[in-house]
């Protein structure tokens, strides 16, 4: 449980690297804000937002939801968007494939995610075979599932199938309904 304290520090902190950019910037009408989703990391955006504080600044933030971190990602290379809110994962990602990306603080200290499977699954050893959700390859979703299976003794491009499905709804929603994916995974 993140205490509100914590929560307002990461507000501040959030809003401080908003105020960073935009000062050492061209004045902006507009800063557009890529988001992966409505994820617990991204309140301190909704919250500042919702109670003005980007406006009392003279900041007109717009807050843009993507998918998943590689299509924030990907929006942030093509200029689509002024700043990405996503994970260190991407950034390391995109300097892997050689083009330029800062990350440049955190916003929280800890992984919000939790492995969710169905019912029938008891052990580990009943994840082989299975179809694991994701959003997007590359992103942090996809690292920590991976992560996670060969910390569990498996070997996550053998002993699972890994489906980019989407967002953290569209992930749910498989998992939920089974349709198409009968004993599925995923992270958020």
């Amino acid at each position: 449980m993140i205490r509100t304290q914590d929560r307002l520090f990461c507000a501040g902190l959030f809003f401080l690297a908003l105020l960073i950019c935009i000062s050492t910037a061209e004045a902006q009408e507009r800063m557009r804000v890529g988001l992966t989703s409505l994820a617990p990391t991204t309140l301190p955006v909704w919250v500042a937002k919702r109670q003005g504080y980007f406006q009392q600044e003279g900041l007109a933030v717009e807050p843009i939801v993507f998918t998943s971190g590689t299509i924030n990602s990907q929006a942030a290379l093509a200029g689509e968007i002024d700043i990405a809110l996503g994970s260190g994962t991407e950034v390391f990602t995109i300097r892997l494939a050689g083009e330029d990306a800062r990350f440049f603080f955190g916003i929280s200290n800890f992984m919000p995610f939790k492995l969710f499977v169905q019912p029938s699954i008891k052990s580990a050893a009943d994840l082989k075979g299975k179809r694991l959700a994701v959003s997007r390859f590359g992103a942090q979703s996809d690292f920590l599932t991976r992560y996670a299976v060969s910390k569990l003794g498996l070997d996550p491009s053998k002993d699972v199938t890994i489906l980019q499905i989407g967002s953290t709804p569209a992930r749910y929603a498989a998992l939920k309904s089974g349709s198409g994916m009968e004993r599925s995974c995923g992270f958020r």
